[in-house]
C-alpha cells in the first residue's frame, strides 16, 4: 500500500546506529582486559589512523598505540574502579596515530564488573583533545610568563634601594618595602590611612601640595624636586622624589621614587667642612711661615743680646731684664705658632711607633695636676698595647688641649674620663662617617660631664680661632690644632655632645702594621751650648733672617759663606770644595732646598745637609713626615737648638 504524500517508510534501525556512529567527533569502542577492542566506531580512522577490523581482528591491540608513558595510568585508573567499583572513570593519555604523530585523549569509560566483582569490560567514548592540550599549554605558558613578569617587577619594586610610591585620591595606595623602611612605618600603617602631606614637614607642605595639584590638574607630567619630610618618631631628615602622572582604572594618580638624602648631605657637609678647613689652613699656614721669619729674627737678635750685655752694656741687669721679656714674649708667640701650624698641617712631624696606652699612663700625673682638684679624673685602658706611628709630642698635645677644654667645660667641677680601644671599622659600623676608609683603628674617648656644646656651634669648634670663652680666657686654637694633628696622622675626630649632657670627642687613628717596633722613652733636653768648628754654607732668601743666623753661627764659632738663592749657592760650591754643612731653607726662590742639596752632594760628595723652614713645603707637608735621614730645624730657633742641631747635621752628636 503507497504511503501518503510526504511520508518515508522507517529507516532500517542498525543503519541509523551506524550513521550516529561514523558522524559523531568522538570514537565509541568497548575493550577488555587483554587490551582487545571488540567494538570499535568506523570513525576512529581519522584518531588512529588504523581501520575498525584491525582492531577487530586483533591485528592491532589498544596497548600497541597507547603512548608507553601512559599504560600504568590506565591500569591504575582500572584498578581503581574495581577497588572503589567506580563506574564511571575519566582519563587523559596520549596515544601513538599510525604515522607516528602523537594524540591526546579523554576517555570517558564506563566498567563493567562480573559476579564476582571482577574487570569485565569497559565501554569508552574516546574524544581528540590535542589541540585543547596544545591551546591549555600556551595558556600555562603565557601564564608562567605573566607569573614571572609579577615576580620580576614586584623584586624589582620591593627590593629596590629607592623607595617606591603610588599615590590616589590623596592617599598612598601602594608603597615598596624600602619606603616603609625609610619613614619607619609598617606597610598597613601607611597603604589607604596616609598621605603625602601626612608625611611632609610642616614648613614643605605648601610646596608638596601644590606639586601634586599641578600633575594631577596635567599641567605637568613629571616633577623632580626635594624637601623635608618627618619620620614615625618625628625625625625631620632630607628627601629627593621624583613622580609621574598616571591613570589607575581611569582616574588620575602619581606614581614615583624616593630617596633619602641624609647620607649624602652628611657626606656634602664633610667634603665642604674638610675643604674650608684646608682652605683655612693653607692660609693660616702661610701666615705661620712668615711670622716664623720674625720671630726667628725676634728671638736671635734677643739671643745676641743676651749674650752681648752683660760684657759690654751699662746697667746690663736691667736691659738683661727687658731682653729675657722679649725671649720670653717670642717663645709664647712661637707656641701659638706651632698650635696654627699643626692645624693647617704644616707642622713638621717625626713620628715613630708608640703605644696610646702608655702615653696616656706617663702623661696621667701631669694631667691630674692641670685639670685641679675639683674635678675628677679617670681612665680606662685596653687591656693591650695599641700601637699607633705619630709623633709622641703631637699625641701629648692632643690630650692636654682635650683635657683642658674639657675642665674648662665645668667650672663648677665633674668628671673627665680618658677610655682606649681597638675597633674595626666596615660599611657597617662607620654609619655616617662616609670619608671613614674600612680598618683597624685606635679610638680614643675623652669624655667631660660639663655644659655640653650646643648643635647649632658643633660644626665650627675646630675652625682656628673660634672659642666660646670670656675674651682673654682663650685663643680659640686648642681644638683646631687637635683637629690639625689629628688629620695630619690620617686620623679622624667626632663630638658628640648634648647641653647639660657633657660632650665625647671620638678619635681615631690607623693601627700599625705587625711588626713595626714601639718605641719607648722621651727625647732628651737639648745640650749646653757648645763651641764649634768646621765651614758652612747657610743658604736664605730671607736677608734678615740670613744675616741672623749667620752672626749666630759664627757666634758658635763656625766659618760661614752666605746665599740668597740656590744658583748663588751652586757657584760657591763649584769654587770652594772644603764646605762641611750646607743649611739650607726648604722654600728658596727657583728651586726647592732638597734640590739644591742633590746637585750641590754632586760638587761636594762629603757635604751634609740642614734644613730650616717656618714649615715644610708640599714635598714633605703632602706626606706629613720628614724622609729618613733628614735633619731639620723649624723657626724659631734659639742660639742653643741652633748649636744642637748643627752639631747632629755634622755628625759630632749623638741625636
Amino acid at each position: 500500500e503507497n504511503l501518503p504524500s510526504g511520508e518515508s517508510a522507517a529507516p532500517d534501525e542498525g543503519g541509523i546506529l551506524s550513521s550516529v556512529l561514523r558522524n559523531l567527533p568522538v570514537v565509541i569502542y568497548r575493550g577488555y582486559r587483554d587490551w582487545s577492542i571488540r567494538f570499535v566506531g568506523e570513525n576512529n580512522r581519522v584518531l588512529t589512523g588504523y581501520d575498525s577490523r584491525d582492531f577487530l581482528e586483533g591485528k592491532v591491540r589498544w596497548t600497541c598505540i597507547v603512548h608507553p608513558g601512559d599504560r600504568g595510568k590506565i591500569r591504575d585508573a582500572n584498578r581503581e574502579a574495581v577497588a572503589k567499583k567506580k563506574e564511571l572513570v575519566a582519563i587523559r593519555y596520549r596515544i601513538t596515530h599510525r604515522d607516528g604523530s602523537i594524540r591526546w585523549v579523554e576517555d570517558r569509560r564506563k566498567v563493567t564488573l562480573d559476579g564476582g566483582g571482577r574487570f569485565l569490560h569497559v565501554d569508552g567514548v574516546l574524544t581528540d583533545i590535542t589541540e585543547i592540550i596544545h591551546l591549555e599549554k600556551q595558556v600555562r605558558a603565557r601564564e608562567e610568563a605573566l607569573r614571572e613578569s609579577e615576580e620580576r617587577y614586584r623584586s624589582l619594586v620591593e627590593e629596590s634601594l629607592v623607595g617606591v610610591y603610588l599615590i590616589e585620591d590623596g592617599l598612598f595606595r601602594f608603597v615598596n618595602r624600602r619606603f616603609c623602611e625609610i619613614f619607619g612605618y609598617d606597610f598597613d600603617e601607611i597603604v589607604g590611612r596616609l598621605g603625602p602631606l601626612d608625611l611632609t614637614h610642616p614648613d614643605d607642605r605648601d610646596l608638596v601640595r601644590e606639586n601634586i595639584a599641578k600633575r594631577l590638574r596635567g599641567e605637568v607630567r613629571s616633577i623632580e624636586y626635594e624637601f623635608t619630610c618627618v619620620k614615625k618618631d618625628g625625625t625631620a631628615f632630607p628627601v629627593r622624589v621624583m613622580g609621574n602622572r598616571c591613570d589607575v582604572r581611569g582616574r588620575p594618580a602619581i606614581i614615583g621614587t624616593l630617596i633619602d638624602l641624609t647620607r649624602e648631605r652628611e657626606l656634602e657637609r664633610q667634603f665642604l667642612q674638610a675643604q674650608k678647613m684646608d682652605a683655612i689652613g693653607k692660609l693660616a699656614g702661610g701666615i705661620a711661615h712668615d711670622m716664623n721669619n720674625y720671630l726667628s729674627a725676634v728671638t736671635g737678635y734677643g739671643e745676641l743680646l743676651k749674650m752681648i750685655c752683660p760684657r759690654e752694656c751699662r746697667n746690663s741687669e736691667k736691659i738683661m731684664k727687658n731682653v729675657e721679656g722679649i725671649l720670653s714674649v717670642s717663645e709664647k708667640a712661637a707656641r701659638l705658632i706651632s698650635q696654627i701650624l699643626a692645624f693647617s698641617r704644616r707642622q713638621v712631624a717625626r713620628p715613630r711607633v708608640i703605644d696610646v696606652n702608655e702615653t696616656i699612663q706617663e702623661m696621667e700625673g701631669m694631667l691630674r695636676r692641670l685639670i685641679g682638684e675639683d674635678i675628677s679624673f679617670s681612665v680606662s685602658l685596653y687591656g693591650e698595647p695599641i700601637p699607633v706611628k705619630m709623633d709622641p709630642a703631637q699625641l701629648e698635645q692632643v690630650f692636654v688641649n682635650l683635657v683642658v677644654n674639657a675642665r674648662d667645660a665645668m667650672p663648677e667641677g665633674g668628671t673627665i674620663f680618658i677610655e682606649t680601644e681597638t675597633r674595626f671599622v666596615d660599611k657597617q659600623s662607620r654609619g655616617k662617617r662616609t670619608l671613614m676608609p674600612e680598618g683597624d683603628y685606635a679610638v680614643i674617648s675623652v669624655t667631660d660631664t660639663g655644659v655640653g656644646i650646643p648643635k647649632e656651634i658643633q660644626g665650627k669648634i675646630f675652625d682656628p680661632f673660634f672659642t666660646t670663652k670670656p675674651k682673654g680666657k682663650g685663643t680659640g686654637l686648642g681644638l683646631s690644632t687637635v683637629y690639625g694633628i689629628v688629620k695630619q696622622n690620617n686620623g679622624f675626630i667626632w663630638v658628640y655632645s648634648e647641653p647639660g649632657e657633657g660632650t665625647t670627642f671620638r678619635i681615631y687613628l690607623p693601627l700599625v702594621r705587625e711588626g713595626d717596633e714601639v718605641s719607648g722613652g722621651k727625647e732628651g733636653d737639648s745640650p749646653l751650648l757648645e763651641k764649634g768648628e768646621g765651614t758652612i754654607l747657610l743658604v736664605e732668601d730671607n736677608e734678615e733672617i740670613r744675616l741672623l743666623t749667620r752672626d749666630l753661627l759664627v757666634t758658635l764659632g763656625y766659618t760661614v759663606e752666605t746665599a740668597s738663592s740656590g744658583e748663588e749657592a751652586l757657584k760657591i760650591l763649584e769654587g770652594k770644595k772644603d764646605v762641611d754643612l750646607l743649611i739650607t731653607d726648604f722654600i728658596l726662590p727657583g728651586m726647592r732646598g732638597y734640590h739644591l742639596a742633590e746637585r750641590a752632594k754632586k760638587l761636594v760628595s762629603s757635604l751634609k745637609v740642614l734644613y730650616i723652614s717656618g714649615y715644610t713645603d708640599d714635598y714633605v707637608a703632602s706626606r706629613g713626615l720628614l724622609p729618613e735621614g733628614v735633619k731639620f730645624l723649624s723657626k724659631p730657633f734659639t742660639l742653643s737648638q741652633l748649636s744642637k742641631a748643627v752639631r747632629e747635621a755634622m755628625g759630632k752628636e749623638n741625636s
